[in-house]
């Protein structure tokens, strides 16, 4: 799966509107780091931090 920024975009706007939480947010994150194919700029690695 290729992980386009809008892709991550689009995450980042469910979790600001409350759409999903924290949690599932990093969940994600994580889980695109170590199965996805990303495009372009890696946004996702600074989400694992804050968790």
């Amino acid at each position: 799966m290729i992980i386009s920024q809008q892709t991550v975009a689009d995450k980042l706007a469910d979790y600001l509107y409350r759409k999903i939480s924290l949690n599932e947010l990093v969940d994600w994150a994580e889980w695109a780091m170590m199965q996805g194919e990303f495009e372009g700029w890696l946004i996702c690695s600074r989400l694992t931090l804050y968790r």
